[in-house]
């Protein structure tokens, strides 16, 4: 099976959907993503902010209290929205603010130069990828370590600012639901490189090489301003966010 390249769409296609932002009734668009049509360019030494980088809490308690996944999706879901959220078996995710040794462990190209997409998770990098998540891990999988299996999930995104939920992870489709603020935007050509963590409880990844699914979707809540920026100065993108069931 084919591997899909994880950068979802071309700059042609984005700047198609950030121009062409509301139906003729006014509503919002959301456009079915094609797999077929994907970029090849992106290189993992993209210049991304340090800024954003950073997670931004100071101690373990404001962590816990910022960056559960309810709070990240509330940022850009609008309220009573169930149909974008994270699939239960993702327990957490980085956006950018990972090591190095974490990115080298994890991170593995085709012959193409491709980032595989899912890639096989030990343990031991808990405290490399998910520093703060770490202790939350370690605690809710201690007695579960011999029959549950991770997975790095690993996308590459063509735009900032964007993101992407996880929003199925099964046998036969690894599914993503693409949000872009709405409005008229101007957006950096690069974004974060993401690295969801999947809890595999029921064994049921036979091979990693899952096909790669998803859509675009615009937020109604999260909008650029007149100037073409996102804005929005207390909407955070980056750094590490986690499943509440780890606590």
């Amino acid at each position: 099976m084919k591997r899909t390249n994880l950068i979802f769409v071309t700059t042609s296609m984005i700047a198609s959907l950030m121009l062409c932002a509301c139906s003729d009734d006014g509503e919002p668009n959301t456009m079915a993503w094609d797999p077929s049509i994907v970029s090849s360019s992106f290189s993992s030494n993209a210049a991304y902010s340090e800024t954003n980088r950073q997670v931004s809490s100071s101690s373990t308690e404001d962590f816990l209290e910022q960056r559960k996944f309810s709070n990240y999706l509330s940022q850009f879901v609008s309220p009573g929205e169930n149909s974008i959220n994270f699939d239960s078996h993702v327990v957490a995710f980085n956006a950018g603010g990972f090591s190095n040794k974490c990115e080298e462990a994890v991170v593995r190209y085709d012959v193409d130069g491709n980032v595989i997409p899912l890639s096989s998770f030990s343990e031991e990098l808990f405290a490399e990828c998910f520093p703060k998540t770490a202790p939350l891990l370690s605690k809710k999988f201690s007695l579960e370590m011999e029959t549950v299996k991770f997975y790095a999930v690993i996308m590459d995104m063509a735009d900032d600012p964007t993101f992407a939920v996880l929003s199925r992870f099964a046998t036969d489709e690894i599914y993503f639901n693409v949000v872009y603020p709405g409005g008229v935007c101007i957006l950096a050509t690069w974004g974060p490189r993401i690295i969801y963590l999947v809890a595999d409880t029921e064994g049921f990844v036979q091979e990693e090489d899952i096909p790669i699914a998803g859509k675009i979707v615009q937020s109604e809540i999260w909008k650029c301003n007149e100037s073409g920026s996102a804005g929005l100065p207390n909407v955070k993108i980056g750094g590490e966010w986690y499943n509440e069931s780890l606590l």
